[in-house]
């Protein structure tokens, strides 16, 4: 009895690091076929193209509490630009621009709930009147919940998810799209997700607002594209990075290892200009 347990719980193992085997070979798969290749094309882009002057532009950028948003606004700002500080935490919000003006630059912020279409329309008309047209929007805003998909108690988090992390960026789209057009001048910006290209388990609904939000940036650009705009349209689909928001998902979690901050925001932002 004793040597048919162990036999059963080797079989077990073996079939668990299978698995594993077949999963790291579907994401080497996935890297060499899709990631790679823009990899490759965005490096030559960087390589070709000068740096774009933003001295001056006004950036607005949501989840700018803390975390990427944080630093992000920081990066711009000593790039030259004006920064608008959108976040519902209004203590980390006001901090981060404390910080900016610190260093001698422009910021301004804002405690609102983006998820909501009437406090966002009514924001950007205090943006505008303030700074004037946004010229950089940057969607970073997201929340996520680490749970299993049956787990009823998360119903409520979920709607919270898909709230902040897709509803939220088609609201500040479609409020700050139609002065680019006017001016047929603008770069959106929406920090999405690898989870967005692969799913994770325990990650579905994050992993559902993430794709939607990739698929709506593919679709605007496309529409863009149609009326022969010149705004720019950038989705980014970082890694897990080192954050409050990670650290939910990955304590405990050994395989879902965190991004350092200054690599990815030195590396975004040179991208981004």
């Amino acid at each position: 009895m004793g040597q048919s347990k162990v036999k059963n719980i080797t079989k077990k193992q073996n079939s668990f690091i299978t698995k594993d085997l077949l999963k790291l070979f579907g994401s080497l798969v996935l890297f060499i076929l899709f990631l790679l290749p823009n990899y490759i094309w965005a490096g030559i882009q960087c390589l070709t193209q000068k740096p774009r002057d933003i001295r001056g532009k006004v950036v607005l950028i949501t989840g700018a509490a803390g975390g990427l948003g944080r630093q992000l606004a920081l990066s711009f700002h000593r790039l030259g630009a004006r920064i608008v500080c959108v976040d519902v935490n209004g203590a980390g919000n006001d901090l981060t621009g404390e910080m900016i003006r610190a260093e001698g630059g422009t910021a301004v912020t804002y405690t609102v709930d983006i998820t909501d279409r009437e406090n966002v329309r009514q924001m950007h008309g205090v943006v505008k009147d303030a700074l004037g047209s946004v010229d950089v929007l940057i969607n970073n805003a997201a929340v996520v919940l680490s749970n299993i998909y049956v787990n009823r108690e998360s119903d409520d988090l979920v709607k919270d998810i898909v709230n902040v992390n897709l509803l939220a960026q088609f609201w500040m789209n479609k409020e700050i799209l139609p002065s680019m057009l006017e001016r047929n001048s603008g770069q959106i910006v929406a920090i999405s997700s690898v989870a967005s290209l692969i799913g994770h388990h325990s990650l579905t609904a994050y992993s559902a607002s993430k794709w939607g939000v990739t698929g709506m940036m593919e679709a605007l650009d496309q529409e863009l594209k149609l009326l022969g705009s010149d705004i720019v349209v950038t989705t980014v689909c970082p890694y897990f990075f080192d954050s409050d928001v990670s650290k939910s998902v990955t304590k405990n979690r050994r395989c879902l290892s965190t991004s350092t901050w200054d690599c990815d925001t030195d590396l975004l932002i040179y991208f981004l200009t």
